[in-house]
């Protein structure tokens, strides 16, 4: 039986079907995630967005996409147990494999979907490299994105904080099964006196229970609307790119 390749990931299609699909498309979609403390929240939580971003772009567009790349670079919330972290440059070898791969199987137009914000800088070096190779990229950062996005939705300090409302909003709409309910975690830290001073950082002090923000009106119909509003805009985007 033949598959459609936009809506499978490249691992679970065979060769000739990836062949016969860059046939069609040279659009590549790359998920990005982490995986990292996000208090009541899966520590999966960008990965999660951002592959089911993925999925559903593919399949308007009918692009290719890769599975998704789920550990990125987040040193600074190690402190927290179950936190994973690759070096900075061990993540960038990864993904320039996965975009050189990509692009000698036909893809063009590489867009890089990506959950955390600890792999933006790798993701620019590499999509710079690509005009020299023929082709072009571009990226998201889910949650940096989702703040453009949000117009009449959130009301609360800080909703687009770590695991705070825009976050937890999301994950009630995309997997409330990884939610825990029983939680409506509140953490305001007192007013910074001296913002012009950069300190070394200590998550756990900032985030005891590993989220930054109000979730108490966090509910999946937001969670539904953010996340539309960003398929919405991407398809857009990249129907014309």
């Amino acid at each position: 039986m033949a598959l459609n390749y936009y809506d499978y990931p490249i691992s679970e299609l065979n060769w000739r079907t990836v062949e016969a699909a860059f046939k069609e498309t040279d659009l590549a979609i790359i998920p990005l995630g982490s995986v990292e403390v996000y208090g009541h929240l899966p520590q999966g939580t960008d990965g999660i967005a951002a592959e089911a971003m993925a999925v559903d772009l593919a399949r308007q567009l009918k692009a290719v996409r890769t599975p998704l790349l789920p550990v990125g670079h987040t040193p600074t919330l190690a402190a927290f147990p179950g936190t994973l972290s690759i070096s900075r440059d061990a993540f960038e070898e990864s993904l320039r494999g996965v975009v050189q791969s990509l692009v000698k199987a036909g893809a063009k137009r590489i867009f890089v979907l990506n959950g955390h914000a600890g792999n933006n800088d790798a993701i620019n070096v590499v999509l710079r490299e690509l005009p020299e190779q023929g082709a072009k990229g571009a990226t998201i950062q889910v949650w940096f994105f989702a703040r453009s996005h949000d117009t009449g939705l959130f009301n609360d300090y800080n909703p687009h904080g770590h695991a705070s409302e825009a976050g937890t909003s999301v994950m009630l709409y995309l997997r409330p099964d990884l939610v825990d309910v029983n939680e409506r975690p509140v953490n305001i830290p007192p007013a910074n006196k001296f913002p012009d001073i950069t300190l070394s950082p200590n998550s756990r002090k900032a985030m005891p229970d590993g989220m930054h923000g109000v979730t108490t009106a966090a509910n999946p119909e937001k969670g539904k609307e953010l996340y539309d509003r960003m398929v919405n805009r991407l398809v857009e985007f990249l129907s014309q790119w």
